[in-house]
């Protein structure tokens, strides 16, 4: 049975898929930023780690299959 591919192994597209994968992209406003920074600086977190708690909150906090999600 083969091994996976260690990073060293992997071309540049694959490296960048893997990574893509792994850490999926959240299209913001500048409000939301604005936002997502002040909470950061003020509970001195990282932006990433505001944004992962709101996302749990959101989905704790809502039946989404049940109420769909507003016009956007």
């Amino acid at each position: 049975m083969a091994r996976p591919a260690s990073g060293n192994a992997l071309s540049n597209a694959e490296r960048q898929t893997r990574f893509r994968n792994r850490h999926k992209l959240i299209e913001t406003g500048n409000q939301m930023n604005a936002t997502i920074t002040r909470l950061a600086n003020h509970f001195d977190l990282t932006e990433a780690q505001v944004t992962r708690e709101l996302i749990r909150f959101a989905l704790c906090n809502r039946n989404w299959m049940q109420t769909g999600f507003p016009n956007l």
